[in-house]
């Protein structure tokens, strides 16, 4: 299917005019990059925090000031893996990319007229809010699924 640049037009004014969408895209894409970042930093951290763990015993004498410092990197460790397991930063934010992503293909494949949009406007806007609810109802699904903990879901085990 081929659109003249007129309905091209209609398509992207239309577009622009949901704006809730908009902004949920937008929202998805900023929380993604920011629970990446959180994520990176938290990880980069326990990193270092560990290795340093691993090397003070090795040039520490037998004073408690050493063996203290060894302990409180410990609970640190401890404190942003917890902070980690219970914020899942690095667990939702790739939900939320693949949101916003979707989101901003399927608003360039109905802009375009792509292959599977009608070339009828109104079947084509009504096609194209079905996708954008059943993008957003995907990324809902996978959030609470990644909400439940390991007893909800039956799998004993550590992840």
């Amino acid at each position: 299917m081929s659109l003249t640049a007129e309905q091209i037009g209609a398509r992207e004014s239309y577009a622009g005019t949901l704006t809730r969408y908009a902004e949920q895209q937008a929202w998805y894409s900023t929380r993604a990059d920011q629970l990446k970042k959180r994520a990176q930093w938290t990880d980069l951290a326990v990193i270092g925090l560990g290795a340093l763990v691993a090397a003070l015993p090795g040039t520490m004498s037998a004073s408690g000031v050493g063996w203290f410092l060894v302990s409180a990197l410990g609970v640190a460790i401890a404190i942003l893996q917890g902070g980690q397991r219970v914020f899942r930063s690095g667990e939702i934010w790739p939900t939320y990319r693949q949101a916003a992503e979707a989101m901003r293909r399927e608003h360039r494949l109905f802009v375009y007229g792509a292959p599977g949009y009608p070339e009828d406007f109104e079947l084509a806007c009504a096609m194209y809010l079905q996708r954008l609810d059943s993008i957003l109802s995907t990324e809902q699904n996978d959030y609470f699924a990644k909400l439940k903990t390991p007893t909800e879901t039956g799998n004993q085990t550590a992840e």
